[in-house]
């Protein structure tokens, strides 16, 4: 799901993925074509992580897992039907509601 782009920036996207199969349950978020720096990510108005986005590159991302993985942090809210948001600083510059089904 591609959520709206407010950065002024026509480039710039932010993808959210929600995937379930027989090992558990994985969401992520993918930055693309953004400045470096670190980005806030809220799904339901609650800070989940930050996007660390590095000098020179112009993408980052979070992943969050149930159950955990070594790499993932802990898929411990709801994301379907909820507003996803990702700040810089305290601008929102990507935001969407995550769909039902």
């Amino acid at each position: 799901y591609r959520l709206d782009n407010l950065t002024g920036n026509n480039q710039s996207r932010a993808m959210t993925k929600l995937e379930t199969d027989n090992e558990g349950v994985e969401f992520e978020v993918e930055l693309d074509k953004v400045s470096s720096g670190t980005y806030t990510l809220k799904v339901g108005g609650v800070v989940r992580g930050d996007i660390v986005v590095r000098s020179g590159n112009d993408d980052g991302d979070i992943e969050f897992s149930d159950p955990q993985e070594d790499d993932t942090a802990l898929l411990d809210f709801e994301v379907k039907g909820q507003l996803i948001e990702v700040l810089q600083g305290e601008t929102v510059v990507f935001s969407g509601t995550f769909p039902t089904s």
